[in-house]
Formats: structure tokens, C-alpha cells, sequence
């Protein structure tokens, strides 16, 4: 709540730019899910289907955390193994 009030002028322009933009997000977010699920008929696992998660989450996210997650993940599922 601290570094809310600190930035909240920061935070306000943000969203601003996002309020601005929601059609568009909104368009782009549309457009991903609509790729995913086009054919259901794919593996999940498939390069095509984890690019667009990778896609979805970063966008979400922001720029790498789909990969940091992953990685994440993989060492939390390998350490837990042993």
C-alpha cells in the first residue's frame, strides 16, 4: 500500500494508457484465444499451442515470465523428484 501512494501519480497514468487502449488489448487478447482453441485437435505440448501460451502469458505478465515461470516450475517438479 506504501509504494501505491508513493507512485500513485505513476499508477493513475498507467491506467489512463490502459483505458486508452482496451479495444486493442482487449482485440489482441481475443485473437490469441482464438488461435489457441482454432484447433483443439493439437497436442498441448505441440511448439505452435506453447508459443501461443508463451505469447498469452507474457502479454499478461510482461516479457519474460512465461519463462521464468517455466523455469520455476521445472526446478520446483525436479527438486520435489529426488
Amino acid at each position: 500500500m506504501k509504494y501505491n501512494l508513493e507512485h500513485f501519480s505513476e499508477l493513475m497514468e498507467q491506467a489512463d494508457v490502459l483505458a486508452e487502449n482496451k479495444d486493442e488489448l482487449l482485440k489482441e487478447s481475443d485473437d490469441l484465444q482464438f488461435r489457441l482453441t482454432s484447433d483443439i485437435t493439437r497436442s498441448p505440448s505441440s511448439e505452435e499451442v506453447q508459443e501461443i501460451v508463451r505469447e498469452i502469458y507474457d502479454k499478461k505478465f510482461g516479457k519474460g515470465a512465461s519463462e521464468f515461470t517455466a523455469c520455476w516450475f521445472w526446478h520446483g517438479v525436479n527438486s520435489n523428484a529426488a
